[in-house]
């Protein structure tokens, strides 16, 4: 980071710099494709002309939001579901995807879509993992938060940029080493227990499944086990359940989608298979969204764990709120990048603050602080 004044400024050519070569491990002939959105083209650039010093061979597609909300207002039904063959084109010949539009630059601007056309953009979208679910291909997702969004989820932009800045400015070797203390004690006992003082109870398995660590860098043994995504930014230890092992009940303190907002929203987990019970607010808002999702939507998808030590402030904003140290969330729907059976077109991440989490027989961490030897 960078000071100006009394505000602090990303160091954008540091970011790009480490995205290429520490984070992703480009290396000289591959193919990498870069998507970002209009307010970010610089950015993409930037990683472009990393990519261009090392002698890899870099592709940048710029998408605005004007250009994806006209399409969803105007396109025909069937038409706003059909993949792009150019932009699939692309995917399959690419080593490397870095995707910089993870979310909306004004997410207020698609709030209110009718949900044919939210389900349709859905579609659309999840055409893109059709390559990385094999495996060929390495991905990263990057957030980039701006004022509109801050307005959006109701959050003071300045004080949230800095905060994500530095929580991509962090110590990836510290973070690896006990995200991967944590995926051995996982992989070791196989099965997890979530509680909480709001009424948490929930048991399952990972199985034989694999136990992933986005922290941050692809090493080889992340590439031979086939753990191709990574997020900025970074910090969670996760793995697609065993899904008929998990049941039990889930309470909520946190759940979003198409900027909704869900409070103590109640699931009980019956192998695997979710059903909603109450929520504080909102409830009618998640039978919506459930009812406009496909295939496995209400199956159970991942259980992940927060390891990012600046991220400390929930927000709404899932990229950070689900990396947040001293939590744990759930996903329902897909998992197929993750080595799970559910297809659907809806991944949903939910939040649970403070939880206390055995694994096997061993406490891994007490009302939101970790044990001692996995801190």
């Amino acid at each position: 980071m960078i000071k100006e004044g009394a505000a602090m400024k990303p160091d954008f050519e540091k970011i790009a710099y480490n995205v290429i070569n520490t984070n992703m491990r480009v290396k000289r002939g591959e193919s990498v494709l870069i998507d970002t959105r209009l307010d970010n083209a610089f950015f993409g650039e930037l990683l472009a002309i990393e990519c261009k010093k090392i002698g890899a061979d870099p592709i940048h597609c710029i998408f605005g939001d004007n250009l994806l909300l006209q399409a969803a207002l105007h396109s025909n039904l069937e038409d706003l579901k059909i993949p792009s063959k150019i932009h699939k084109a692309l995917l399959k010949s690419a080593d490397v995807l870095i995707n910089c539009y993870l979310e909306r630059e004004n997410p207020k601007l698609f709030a209110d879509l009718e949900p044919a056309r939210t389900v349709g953009m859905r579609n659309y979208s999840k055409n893109r993992w059709e390559r990385i679910d094999k495996g060929n291909c390495r991905w990263l997702g990057i957030g980039f938060p701006t004022e509109a969004q801050s307005k959006y989820f109701n959050f003071k932009f300045d004080k949230f940029s800095e905060m994500f800045w530095a929580a991509v400015d962090i110590d990836y070797e510290k973070l690896s080493k006990q995200a991967f203390k944590i995926a051995n004690l996982i992989k070791q006992k196989k099965e997890i227990k979530i509680m909480t003082r709001k009424g948490t109870n929930l048991t399952g398995t990972c199985g034989e499944r694999q136990v992933f660590c986005d922290d941050g860098i692809f090493s080889d043994e992340d590439i031979a086990m086939g753990a191709t995504l990574l997020n900025i930014p970074t910090g969670e230890v996760y793995f697609a359940p065993d899904e008929p092992t998990f049941s039990g009940t889930a309470v909520f303190d946190l759940v979003m989608r198409e900027g909704t907002k869900i409070e103590d929203l109640e699931l009980h987990f019956d192998k695997g298979r979710a059903q909603a019970i109450s929520a504080k607010k909102g409830l009618g808002d998640y039978h919506k969204i459930m009812a406009g999702a496909s295939g496995d939507k209400d199956v159970i998808a991942e259980i992940g764990i927060g390891l990012n030590p600046i991220i400390t402030k929930m927000t709404g904003y899932m990229l950070t709120d689900e990396k947040i140290i001293g939590t744990a969330h759930l996903a329902i729907g897909n998992n197929i990048t993750m080595g799970g059976k559910n297809h659907s077109d809806i991944h949903w991440d939910m939040i649970i603050n403070r939880p206390t989490i055995l694994v096997g027989d061993e406490l891994l961490m007490k009302d939101g602080e970790f044990a001692s030897e996995y801190q």
